[in-house]
């Protein structure tokens, strides 16, 4: 129920200091590798499920799919365009006929999808990031429906390497966050010494202005009296200085 806001407090006059961190950056914005994702330009009804069904058939080079779907009456084909990291032309494949029982099968990988209607249009992508829970999630359901016979062990390995790397990365990201903590912890304890230090230098200020010793204040007031009572009787003098008094 929480937000992604991150609260700031004035440790400073001139700091300002985040006291907290949202789940969504420190679990679910995660740098990922090797995960790509689905998603429908033009709204489709159902929900797309992409998976790896061979692992050996997987492109490498490839960074992005784009499948179009297409009816012309006689039903809905689709069409794959694959987009490499080469900076070489994409590569579009031949129209297929779409057959939802099947799914779309491409670079090892298969999409499930059911109805698409005609111009519909799914973009298939590297994510750039990734939450930690849905790759908990992704290697449950591997190890739940590990597949048999070899193409089913080189797809559990894949996604085991896959999940692998990307729970490593989440975990030194979750350390980045914790580090980042621990330095913002240090510098409030600075902040507190400094603090202590600046409570002492006021206090003897304060105390230097406020607090009377009584002794001291007697002994400067008699001497204080004592060099005012002298002038004044130099000034009487003084000024009764006349030079009819030597005449």
């Amino acid at each position: 129920n929480g937000d992604q806001g991150r609260p700031m407090l004035q440790v400073d006059n001139a700091r300002r200091m985040t006291v907290g961190d949202a789940g969504e950056s420190v679990f679910m914005q995660i740098p990922a590798q090797g995960v790509f994702t689905a998603r429908s330009l033009n709204p489709i009804s159902q929900p797309l499920t992409l998976k790896v069904t061979d692992a050996e058939a997987l492109n490498s080079a490839a960074l992005r799919y784009e499948i179009s779907f297409s009816d012309t009456g006689t039903g809905v084909s689709y069409t794959v365009t694959t987009y490499s990291s080469d900076g070489s032309s994409p590569i579009t494949s031949s129209p297929s006929g779409f057959d939802a029982s099947v799914g779309i099968i491409f670079d090892g990988r298969q999409l499930d999808v059911s109805n698409p209607n005609d111009g519909d249009q799914v973009i298939i992508e590297q994510a750039a990031r990734h939450s930690l829970f849905s790759t908990l999630g992704d290697v449950i359901d591997l190890l739940e429906t590990p597949g048999s016979g070899q193409a089913g062990g080189a797809n559990l390995n894949h996604g085991l390497s896959v999940a692998n790397g990307n729970i490593d990365r989440a975990l030194d990201h979750v350390l980045a966050t914790r580090a980042s903590v621990g330095s913002r912890l240090k510098e409030i304890d600075t902040l507190d010494s400094a603090g202590l230090d600046k409570d002492l230098q006021y206090a003897q200020a304060i105390s230097t202005i406020q607090d009377l010793d009584y002794n001291q204040a007697l002994s400067d007031l008699a001497r204080q009296q004592v060099i005012l009572q002298a002038a004044q009787q130099s000034f009487v003098k003084v000024s009764g200085l006349s030079l009819f008094n030597f005449l």
